[in-house]
């Protein structure tokens, strides 16, 4: 029998993007702002777009899926028996933009409108683009310094 990651996983896969409807925009959007991560990731001169959610409630993972036919998700086994299992959704690049450009987040708003002129640079241009790597590098250090915790 296959396991529940699995199924999600092979279903997902053949789905095409969603437009999410407004209620399932504000909860996603309350989702992301809560337990959500907002990335530019750095490989030299290559820049990607990224989206987690991280969270012990699996249907919450599930659901993410479910409504926007987007991205993938993991099982991460936690090292001690006495904290949950974690599960993490991932959307990156296009997918991560197709999402982000429907919602409107509290806390994390400024990250979000970042991540989408980043996508935009690297689809117009290409991640390596000279002119753009410095942009996208600074973009990197603003969502970086905008997501410190405890730090103003």
């Amino acid at each position: 029998m296959r396991n529940i990651i699995t199924v999600l996983r092979e279903k997902i896969q053949r789905r095409k993007p969603s437009r999410l409807p407004a209620y399932e925009r504000g909860w996603l959007a309350g989702v992301i702002d809560g337990d959500g991560s907002l990335m530019l990731k750095r490989f030299g001169n290559t820049f990607r777009v990224c989206v987690t959610v991280t969270n012990t409630n699996i249907l919450i993972i599930e659901h993410s899926l479910k409504i926007t036919n987007q991205g993938h998700f993991w099982k991460s086994e936690r090292h001690s028996e006495k904290l949950k299992t974690v599960y993490v959704w991932e959307l990156e690049g296009q997918q991560a933009k197709q999402v982000l450009s429907q919602l409107v987040l509290v806390g994390k708003e400024q990250q979000r409108k970042l991540l989408l002129e980043a996508e935009d640079l690297i689809q117009q241009h290409g991640a390596g683009y000279t002119p753009y790597v410095q942009r996208l590098e600074k973009i990197r250090q603003q969502i970086h310094k905008l997501n410190r915790k405890g730090a103003f």
